[in-house]
């Protein structure tokens, strides 16, 4: 059997499989429509089942036509879009659907903590704004304390995935790095910024 790989994207709006062979041509491609819910105040949200849903069946299908074709497949990539939030309980159950990286909820957050902003800038070369990870958890500790009360973590839809796939919960840093939560220099979380 010919050697294949798997990536996965999760895009804003669906999610693709695309099956490529060891040179990196595309050999198949599998896609699945998955748009967010924008509500009229700017609110952005997702029910977060529906990406472990279609990760199955765009897995399954890429499968399938590998197995036809005489391929095996060797390794999965995963990409996803950053920033959306899901409260995961301890069974890493999604609490509340996905805030996603778009929503707006959080401005008059953001608004209050503009003071704060170069000092977590020189921590994780980002500041503060509705599109970063952090205030987003933020927003749920205050306006859903219960939802806060029962999260075991905050994931993004990336580590979400690869919970579904492997029972655990893993942050690339590349992903972390737009939480407003990572210290560049460490590559590690920040005490003073989760605080």
């Amino acid at each position: 059997m010919k050697g294949s790989i798997v990536a996965i994207d999760i895009g804003t709006t669906s999610m693709r499989s695309s099956l490529f062979d060891e040179s990196g041509a595309m050999l198949h491609l599998a896609r699945k429509d998955n748009p967010p819910l924008h509500y009229p105040d700017g609110r952005v949200e997702q029910d977060p089942d529906s990406w472990g849903r279609h990760l199955e069946g765009l897995l399954s299908e890429c499968s399938a036509w590998a197995a036809q074709e005489g391929y095996a497949i060797e390794a999965l990539s995963l990409t996803s879009q950053r920033s959306s939030v899901i409260p995961l309980d301890r069974s890493g159950q999604p609490l509340r659907p996905a805030i996603m990286w778009q929503d707006l909820r959080t401005q008059a957050l953001c608004k209050r903590m503009e003071a704060q902003n170069r000092a977590v800038y020189s921590v994780c070369g980002m500041k503060v704004t509705p599109v970063m990870s952090a205030v987003k958890m933020l927003w749920i500790k205050e306006k859903e304390p219960e939802v806060y009360a029962r999260t075991w973590k905050m994931a993004g839809i990336h580590d979400f995935l690869l919970h579904i796939m492997t029972g655990e919960i893993h942050t690339d840093p590349s992903l972390a790095s737009r939480t407003n939560l990572l210290n560049l220099e460490k590559l590690s979380w920040d005490d003073g910024l989760v605080s």
